[in-house]
């Protein structure tokens, strides 16, 4: 049976382990190595696997991308890179939750890559950049592939000339 190091490579296995709760992940890789093995197999690497594990509750965020990735990401055409951004961070339950229900239906037809969805979704503001895609993208003159670039600056509110409202 292939150990961790040899399953994900050494560099990322030390830095899951350098991380808060770093040796209750590596158990958990090391408990669970069907399921690493299985995410390798569907096009994850070390370096994804790291992100889903960054932060609170990444024992659940794992699980419910080992759980997904098949049967809801893949056939969306989203990629392990794509999920480990989605992921990262706060509000993770409700991005997946979000994007699978409006990717195919709302985003999709507007030009939007599972690509442009990740960028756009990774960080701080994420409710009101698909607010502001939902209200204000077919008005704006701009491509699916300058909105994540825009929304990636601090300033991509006044750039894109919008006020942002509470999301309920």
């Amino acid at each position: 049976m292939p150990t961790l190091e040899e399953l994900i490579g050494a560099e990322h296995a030390d830095d899951i382990a350098a991380t808060g709760s770093g040796d209750e992940k590596v158990a958990f890789l090391e408990e669970n190595s069907g399921l690493v093995r299985q995410l390798l197999e569907m096009g994850f690497n070390g370096s994804h696997m790291y992100e889903v594990l960054h932060g609170s509750e990444w024992k659940e965020k794992f699980v419910r991308v080992s759980r997904d990735y098949k049967g809801v990401w893949k056939p969306l055409g989203f990629t392990g890179s794509h999920l480990a951004q989605i992921v990262f961070g706060a509000g993770w339950e409700e991005k997946l939750d979000r994007i699978s229900s409006n990717y195919e239906t709302v985003w999709k037809p507007l030009g939007f890559t599972p690509s442009h969805i990740a960028k756009i979704v990774r960080g701080k503001g994420w409710e009101q950049k698909l607010q502001w895609i939902d209200t204000r993208y077919a008005e704006s003159g701009y491509t699916p592939a300058e909105v994540p670039r825009i929304m990636a600056k601090k300033n991509w509110v006044e750039r894109l000339g919008y006020e942002t409202t509470a999301v309920a």
